[in-house]
C-alpha cells in the first residue's frame, strides 16, 4: 500500500545520469562534428569561399575544453597521490610527538609538532574537498616554517620538505586554474 508522496519501490535498475564531464564532452563534441559537417557541406557547394576558418571556430571549444579536462585529471592525480603520503606523515610525526623532547631526532618542541599536525591534518581534509591550492599552500608554508625551527637532517624534516616539493606543483597548477591568463 503505497502513501501520499511515497515514489514507491525503488528499482534497482535505475540508470544514473553520466558525469558532467562526460556529458559536456559528448556535447561539444556534437556540436564539433555537426558545425564541422555544415562547413564541409557549405564549402563543397561553394558558398563558403574558405573552410579553415569556420572549422577552427567549431573544433577551438572542443580542443580547450579537453585541455581543461586534461589539467583538471593531473590536479586530481598529483593530490591523491599527496594525500596518501600526508597519510604516513601524520602517522610519523604522531610518533614524534610521542617522544620526550631530549629524544627527538627533529628537535621540534611540542607546540611546533602540534601546529605541524594541526595543518597537516587540516591540508589532508582540503586536498579531500577540492581545495588543491589552499592546501598544497600550507604545506609549502610548513614546511619554510619548519625548516628553520627543526633539525636541517633529521627525517622527519627531509620527508617534510619532499612532500612540500610534491605539494609545489599543485600551487603551480592551482595557480593556473584560478588565473588562466597567467
Amino acid at each position: 500500500m503505497s502513501h501520499r508522496g511515497d515514489p514507491g519501490p525503488t528499482d534497482q535498475s535505475e540508470t544514473k545520469p553520466w558525469p558532467k564531464p562526460v556529458r559536456y564532452t559528448l556535447l561539444i563534441l556534437l556540436i564539433s562534428l555537426v558545425g564541422v559537417g555544415a562547413v564541409y557541406l557549405l564549402y563543397s557547394r561553394g558558398i563558403l569561399p574558405i573552410a579553415g576558418p569556420f572549422v577552427a571556430m567549431f573544433l577551438g571549444p572542443l580542443f580547450v575544453w579537453l585541455g581543461l579536462l586534461w589539467r583538471r585529471r593531473r590536479l586530481v592525480r598529483r593530490s591523491r597521490d599527496l594525500v596518501s603520503e600526508l597519510q604516513r606523515f601524520e602517522a610519523r610525526l604522531d610518533q614524534e610527538r610521542r617522544l620526550p623532547a631530549a629524544a627527538r631526532s627533529s628537535a621540534a618542541s611540542d607546540l611546533s609538532l602540534e601546529q605541524a599536525a594541526e595543518v597537516v591534518r587540516l591540508s589532508g581534509q582540503r586536498l579531500a574537498w577540492g581545495q588543491e591550492l589552499s592546501a598544497a599552500e600550507a604545506l609549502v608554508e610548513l614546511a619554510d616554517r619548519a625548516g628553520a625551527q627543526w633539525q636541517a637532517g633529521a627525517p622527519l624534516t627531509v620527508e617534510l620538505r619532499r612532500i612540500a616539493d610534491r605539494a609545489r606543483p599543485l600551487v603551480a597548477l592551482g595557480r593556473k586554474d584560478r588565473d588562466p591568463g597567467h
